[in-house]
This record gives C-alpha cells, sequence and structure tokens, in this order.
C-alpha cells in the first residue's frame, strides 16, 4: 500500500493495464461465442441450401400440371360464360336524334299503357313518369354519338320495368339512370385536344370548364363506372319499387334467371324499408283472429310475417363485355431494292 501512495502515476497506470487485460478477456470470451453461434447459423443455411438444391428446380413439374389443368377448368366454364353475354347484348342501335325521341315517347307510352293490365293487377306510376328520361322527353336533343349508348340504355328499362310489371309490383316510385351521354368518347374532341397541346416553352391557356351533366332528379352521379382496365362496361340503373316479400323475390327471379333473361344483369345493392312504421298491437291481432275464426279461417303467421307492404330500391347494372382489341398488323418487310440502293 505504501508503494501505491508514494508513485500515484504508476498506481494509476497499473489498475487501468488491470481493468484492460480483464476487459480484453470478457471481449474475447464473447466475440469467440458470438463466432461460433455464426459458424452454426453458416451451417445450417448451408445445410438446407443443399436440401433444396438436391430436390430440383421449383416449381416441379407435378405443380405446373395441376395449374395447367386447373387453368383449362376454368377455361371451359369462363368461355361459355363469355360467349353468353355476347351473344345477350343488348345491340347499338344508331338512328338520328328526332327518330331517338319518338322511339322514346313511344316507349314511354308503351310502359305507362302496359302498368294498367287489369283490376287488381295494375301497377302504379307517378303522374307523368318518364322513367328516367325525362331530360330527353323535354326539349332536349342528344348529341349523335351518345345516342347509341341512349337506345340501349331505354332498350334496359323497358325490360326491367316489364320484369316489375310480370311480378305485379304494386307501385313504381322512380328509375333513375346513369347518364352516360356524359362519358361517350368522343373521337374528334380527343383529337381536337391533342392537336391543342402547346409547343414546349410557350404558354399554357387556361383549361375550359367541363360541361356538366344535365341535373335531373332522375340522374345518377356522373361518375365513371368503367374505367380503361376493366373488360367489361357496366351501365348502372335504379328503381324504386313497392311491394311485399313475395313479389320481391318473384322479379329477383326473374332478372336472375339466365334461361330466360338474356342480357347480364347483376344487383348492386339493395335497400329495403318497411311501409309499416309500427308493429300491429295485441289488440289488433286478437280482432283479426276472432274475425277470421268466425268465417272459418285461420289467422295464420302470414299476417305478421311476408305480408308487409316494402319499398324496395334495387341497384342493378347491365354489363356487357367490351370488344377485344383488334390484332397489330404484322410489319411489312422492307423491299431488298430499296435496301440494295441504299447500300450503293
Amino acid at each position: 500500500m505504501d508503494w501505491f501512495k508514494k508513485n500515484p502515476f504508476w498506481s494509476v497506470v497499473a489498475i487501468a493495464s488491470l481493468v484492460a487485460v480483464i476487459g480484453g478477456v470478457v471481449f474475447w470470451r464473447w466475440a469467440a461465442g458470438r463466432a461460433s453461434d455464426l459458424e452454426q447459423d453458416l451451417a445450417g443455411t448451408r445445410s438446407q441450401v443443399a436440401r433444396l438444391k438436391s430436390r430440383g428446380v421449383f416449381p416441379s413439374k407435378e405443380n405446373v400440371e395441376i395449374f395447367n389443368q386447373t387453368n383449362a377448368r376454368l377455361q371451359e366454364y369462363l368461355a361459355p360464360a363469355e360467349e353468353r353475354m355476347r351473344q345477350g347484348q343488348i345491340p347499338l342501335e344508331n338512328v338520328g336524334p328526332l327518330e331517338f325521341k319518338r322511339r322514346l315517347r313511344l316507349a314511354i307510352d308503351t310502359l305507362t299503357r302496359e302498368a294498367q293490365r287489369g283490376v287488381g293487377q295494375s301497377t302504379k306510376l307517378p303522374e307523368g313518369f318518364t322513367f328516367g328520361f325525362s331530360q330527353y322527353v323535354a326539349a332536349t336533343i342528344p348529341a349523335p354519338d351518345s345516342i347509341p349508348a341512349l337506345m340501349q340504355e331505354v332498350a334496359a328499362v323497358q325490360e326491367i320495368v316489364r320484369m316489375l310489371y310480370e311480378a305485379s309490383v304494386e307501385e313504381i316510385v322512380s328509375v333513375r339512370r346513369w347518364p352516360v351521354e356524359s362519358f361517350v368518347s368522343r373521337p374528334e374532341v380527343e383529337a381536337a385536344g391533342k392537336a391543342a397541346v402547346p409547343a414546349k416553352g410557350a404558354p399554357k391557356a387556361a383549361a375550359a370548364p367541363a360541361a356538366p351533366a344535365a341535373a335531373g332528379g332522375d340522374l345518377l352521379p356522373a361518375i365513371d363506372v368503367n374505367p380503361d382496365w376493366l373488360t367489361y362496361r357496366s351501365v348502372p340503373m335504379e328503381f324504386t319499387f313497392v311491394t311485399d316479400a313475395e313479389k320481391v323475390r318473384r322479379f329477383m327471379n326473374r332478372l336472375l334467371d339466365p334461361s330466360v333473361t338474356k342480357p347480364f344483369y347483376i344487383i348492386r345493392a339493395m335497400r329495403v324499408v318497411n311501409r309499416r312504421e309500427a308493429p300491429p298491437t295485441l289488440d289488433l291481432l286478437k280482432d283479426q283472429a276472432k274475425a277470421a275464426s268466425d268465417s272459418g279461417k285461420t289467422l295464420g303467421m302470414n299476417f305478421i310475417l311476408g305480408t308487409e307492404r316494402i319499398a324496395v330500391t334495387m341497384r342493378i347494372d347491365y354489363v356487357e363485355l367490351k370488344a377485344q382489341p383488334a390484332a397489330a398488323p404484322p410489319a411489312a418487310p422492307a423491299a431488298r431494292g430499296a435496301n440494295r440502293g441504299e447500300a450503293k
């Protein structure tokens, strides 16, 4: 101890050296253990790689055959479905604007007359009902390039309304259609837009606002539901009607039956509201049961369930496959004479 007191500098050096030696030994032991763990992990990885290599290249031949068989079965189902959809597509008929308005007026008058089928079978319609086409029943003239899509939409509305008549719904409250005329491609407009692209460095002109779709209570929002990446095209329509549950089922079965309905329709959404604001009271049920027993009948459960008048709002899409793009013609081979002339 006296030496440490007499030589404080060397005492500090000795203590620091001892601490460094102890730290070095601890670090060496930790590094050796870590190296051993890494060697074990490396050996395990090498063993797994060797095992995978010995099993051959993935995917195996058996997996490829299973994939091809599954794909072939899917094609067996998809090909007839695609053919059926193409056969059931409503044709795009092109007529003049005045002829379109005449046919539209005729279709509305026919549907209005068909709604009165007889006592107990008629379907109530709003006064002056236009089935979603009030815009063109008025003075509006459709653009010529939008008439084929409008004619197709008129045909789809006609068919669905007649299905509602067949189901004997009590009332059709409203028909709202998607404004197809707002999404008809116009080649001349696109070409004009491309030609109007300013040169590099030239000041950009202010963009003109797009013309909004005609406002009206019988139009769905003008939202593009057919992006380019989809292989099909849909035309949404919305029908609101009043009936009972049994007739709703009858209408849906008729709409979705491929053996009867050739065009392809999809029910996208449905909202059902019970028109009875309050359930029947116990006293009312007792009175009904007594009246039924006096007449020799039974009240049954249908009085409570299944006969309520319900208001149904149904979004129905007419769906058709888009036309397949035409294959690009093969490039014509260069003339030999021209190549020789250039070589000279």
